[in-house]
């Protein structure tokens, strides 16, 4: 069977005219938001701040909040979430309704953590993977 990238067709010698990307209907998918292409509508961001400054708990726990927000800055919800040591590392225990199995707050902290904005200005974009400031998206 032939390689497809290896076939080339005349298309106006086998009598098929085709239509100018322009002039096309609008097809079941045009329009549609492709997330996991390049994001499209509202945002969604976070901040992670300490509770209680930045006191660690006796046994290691340190507490902390996350917020989320809309593309104009409003709270749209906030939950707990604690990082509790164990063993040969941690894990994090979240708040949130999803985190019975897993929750999207949980890969946010840890994103929030490792690039040092803890108790920062920064908001942190989900779906861009980044890290604006205020002025960036009000």
């Amino acid at each position: 069977m032939a390689n497809p990238a290896d076939i080339s067709i005349d298309l106006e010698k086998i009598g098929v005219k085709p239509t100018p990307i322009a002039e096309r209907p609008p097809g079941p998918l045009q329009g549609k938001p492709k997330s996991w292409n390049k994001p499209t509508g509202a945002m969604a961001y976070y901040k992670l701040v300490t509770v209680n400054g930045d006191q660690i708990q006796p046994d290691g726990r340190q507490n902390y909040r996350i917020t989320k927000f809309n593309s104009a800055l409003n709270v749209e919800s906030s939950y707990f979430i604690n990082y509790m040591p164990s063993g040969g590392g941690g894990y994090f225990d979240c708040q949130c309704p999803a985190a019975k199995f897993d929750c999207r707050h949980k890969s946010i902290m840890k994103s929030i953590i490792e690039a040092g904005n803890v108790n920062s200005e920064k908001f942190f974009c989900f779906e861009m993977r980044t890290f604006k400031e205020a002025s960036e998206i009000a």
